[in-house]
């Protein structure tokens, strides 16, 4: 592949890749440096003879594995003070979601700050538009447990809404 190829290539799945990863990860530098990651991992070493459709998805499976595989390194290194931080955010909630305020924004920031694995189904499913099947391929968590993550995820996700201060 000549370099004007792979700059195409690039600038063709750069987007895509990163804001997968942004959603799982909430992290900008490390979104880009996993994009970064797989995109020459694609170029140095990807299967060959795929169509587009399956080039995308496979870019979106790496960037998929690589985020879970960051967070669960974090999660490790960080699990006392990340559990000692969410649980002092539960204190005195509000008890109205003020819709009028709200953005997709505010809305995104609150997924991601759900404990895993609840953000990274409520990212896959609400902002990528993934179905279960899909989010089961690249996860390979079961369709069953999707669903209850899914759905418990949605409950965190509106007591998390209700939390937030209204903006009158």
């Amino acid at each position: 592949m000549t370099r004007e190829e792979a700059t195409a290539f690039y600038r063709k799945h750069y987007r895509r890749v990163y804001n997968i990863s942004l959603r799982i990860t909430g992290s900008s530098a490390d979104a880009e440096e996993i994009m970064q990651d797989t995109i020459l991992k694609y170029l140095a070493k990807g299967p060959e003879g795929l169509n587009e459709l399956q080039i995308s998805a496979w870019l979106a499976r790496t960037a998929i594995n690589k985020s879970l595989d960051l967070l669960r390194s974090k999660k490790r290194d960080a699990a006392f003070l990340q559990e000692a931080a969410l649980d002092a955010d539960e204190a005195d909630a509000p008890e109205e979601v003020n819709t009028e305020t709200l953005t997709p924004e505010d809305v995104a920031k609150e997924i991601n700050q759900l404990k895993e694995p609840y953000n990274i189904v409520l990212s896959l499913v609400l902002i990528e538009g993934l179905d279960y099947g899909e989010v089961s391929d690249y996860t390979g968590i079961t369709q069953g447990n999707l669903r209850c993550y899914y759905s418990r995820g949605l409950a965190k996700l509106r007591e998390a809404l209700k939390r937030k201060p209204l903006n009158r």
